[in-house]
C-alpha cells in the first residue's frame, strides 16, 4: 500500500511540473526498498523553439497605419445623409424653385440635417462648421470638422457616410501666367505634351461635365473624326472606340441608369440630367456655352484653324449646368 500511494504522489508531482516555467526533463530510477525515484534535470525554455505568450512573427506583425491627417485637424467633408435629395425622390430640376410640392420636400430635408447636425455635436461634444446645406442634387451637409470625428459621425442615425472633400490651390499669379493670350494658351494648359509624344487620345474617352455642347459644330463632327481615326489605323495604331452597344450596357452602371443615348462615334454618350432628356444643345437654357468650348479646348477634332489638346479623344457629354 505504501509503494502504490508513493507511485500515485510521483506520478501526481511530474503532471504539476509540466506546469511550472522550467520544464523538467524527468527520468525513473529504482530505490533500494523498490519504490520509484525521480530525477530532474532543468532544460532552457528558448531550445523547445516554443513562442513566448504575446510574441508575434515579424510576417504576422501589423504595421502602424498612416493616417493623412492628425486626429485634432480640422478637414472639409461632406456628410451624405440616408434621405434622398429632391432629384432623387422624383422631382423634376427644371422649374424646382416654383414647386410648391419640391420646396417642400426641401425644407423637410434642411430640418432633418438640423437634427442630425445637432446628434453630431452631441456625439462629438463640438460644433461642426456648416458651410452648405445641400438638397436637390444631392442630401448633404458640407462642413468643417475635426478629422478624429469622422467616425463618430459616420455611426450616427441618418449618416451614411463621410467623405473628405478635394480641395484645390489656386496658382499664384504672374504677369507672365495672368495673360490669356492666344499665342501662350496652349503653354499655359501644358498641352505641348500632345504635341511632343505625337499622342492625339485615340481610344480615350472623355466626360464633360458641363452646361451641355453644341453637337453640331465641326470640332465634334462625327466625319471628321472617323478620318483621323482610320489614318491612325493605316499607320498601325490599335484604336478601341466605345460602342453603341457598349454603351447600352454601361447605361446601368457608370451612368446611373440614365436613358442616354449613343449619338455618333464622336460623341458616344450624351445626356441632360438637368432637364432629364438627351437634348444637349444650348438651345433650350438660360446657361452659357461654356461647356461647347471647354470640350472644344480638350477634344475638339483638328480642323483648319483650330484644334483640341487630344483632337482623336471620344466625348461623353453629360450636361448638368444651365437649365
Amino acid at each position: 500500500m505504501k509503494s502504490n500511494t508513493k507511485k500515485f504522489l510521483s506520478v501526481l508531482l511530474s503532471v504539476l511540473m509540466l506546469f511550472t516555467v522550467v520544464i523538467p526533463a524527468v527520468s525513473a530510477a529504482a530505490a533500494d526498498d523498490g519504490a520509484v525515484e525521480l530525477a530532474v534535470t532543468p532544460i532552457d525554455p528558448s531550445t523547445l523553439q516554443i513562442p513566448k505568450l504575446g510574441d508575434v512573427d515579424a510576417e504576422d506583425s501589423i504595421p502602424d497605419e498612416k493616417l493623412p491627417y492628425g486626429l485634432n485637424d480640422t478637414v472639409r467633408v461632406s456628410i451624405f445623409l440616408t434621405e434622398p435629395s429632391a432629384r432623387d425622390a422624383g422631382y423634376a430640376v427644371q422649374g424646382v424653385s416654383e414647386n410648391p410640392s419640391a420646396i417642400s420636400y426641401q425644407e423637410t430635408l434642411r430640418r432633418n440635417q438640423a437634427s442630425v447636425q445637432a446628434k453630431i455635436e452631441a456625439a462629438t461634444g463640438r460644433a461642426i462648421d456648416v458651410k452648405w446645406n445641400l438638397t436637390l442634387l444631392t442630401n448633404a451637409i458640407s462642413a468643417n470638422i475635426r478629422y478624429g470625428d469622422i467616425p463618430a459621425i459616420e455611426a450616427l442615425d441618418g449618416v451614411k457616410s463621410v467623405e473628405i472633400e478635394r480641395r484645390y490651390e489656386a496658382t499664384v499669379a504672374t504677369p507672365e501666367a495672368d495673360s490669356p493670350q492666344m499665342t501662350n494658351a496652349r503653354d499655359m494648359v501644358r498641352s505641348n505634351f500632345g504635341n511632343a509624344t505625337n499622342y492625339n487620345g485615340a481610344g480615350q474617352r472623355l466626360a464633360i461635365i458641363d452646361t451641355g455642347l453644341d453637337i453640331d459644330h465641326q470640332s465634334v463632327d462625327a466625319d471628321a473624326f472617323d478620318y483621323a481615326i482610320a489614318e491612325d489605323r493605316a499607320n498601325g495604331k490599335t484604336v478601341d472606340l466605345l460602342t453603341s452597344s457598349q454603351v447600352t450596357t454601361i447605361k446601368s452602371g457608370t451612368f446611373n441608369g440614365k436613358n442616354g443615348i449613343y449619338k455618333s462615334t464622336k460623341l458616344p454618350f450624351i445626356y441632360n440630367y438637368v432637364d432629364g432628356n438627351t437634348n444637349v444643345t444650348h438651345e433650350q437654357d438660360t446657361g452659357s456655352e461654356h461647356g461647347s468650348h471647354v470640350a472644344g479646348i480638350a477634344a475638339g477634332n483638328q480642323i483648319i484653324f483650330a484644334v483640341g489638346i487630344f483632337p482623336a479623344c471620344q466625348l461623353l457629354d453629360l450636361h448638368i449646368a444651365g437649365a
